[in-house]
């Protein structure tokens, strides 16, 4: 598996043999500098575990969960019951949309069961209401039940 963004990237091969075939055709072509390990890229915490790996966003969830911890009782990323609606010619808000972007930032990297939610809320970064906030919040504050749930990438089976 090969990850590049922007200026900085992981190389992972089920081969030694492949891993060096790879890094030498990567190194012909661009400027590169390799590590032997690897724990993190582009802000994405990354843990080696003996059958593969895990990618999270630990201290970004950090960041987002400067909430009064006696609020968060979210098990689900959005409540069973939620339809929100869209106000026309609504303004920004500016705190609502740094919340979501944070969102966005973990959900790309590494919490995809929070990406309907996301996504969901994205839609109403124009003029946000206390319930939209209610669910923001809700959001949230499911983040704070799993911190440490990622992306985890296994070895294949031996046969």
């Amino acid at each position: 598996m090969l990850w590049i963004h922007v200026d900085d990237g992981a190389l992972v091969a089920s081969l030694k043999e492949l891993m060096n075939s790879i890094s030498s055709k990567l190194d012909e072509a661009l400027k590169t500098k390799w590590d032997e390990g690897i724990n993190g890229l582009v802000g994405i915490s990354i843990t080696a575990m003996i059958d593969g790996f895990k990618f999270h966003h630990l201290d970004l969830i950090s960041k987002i969960l400067e909430v009064d911890a006696s609020n968060i009782t979210a098990c689900s990323p959005l409540p069973a019951k939620c339809a929100l609606e869209s106000l026309e010619g609504g303004s920004m808000d500016k705190e609502y949309l740094r919340r979501r972007g944070i969102l966005l930032y973990i959900e790309q990297g590494s919490r995809l069961d929070i990406s309907y939610a996301a996504s969901y809320l994205a839609q109403f970064s124009l003029g946000p209401t206390s319930s939209h906030w209610d669910e923001l919040r809700h959001l949230i504050g499911y983040l704070w039940f799993t911190p440490n749930e990622g992306i985890v990438i296994l070895k294949p089976p031996k046969h």
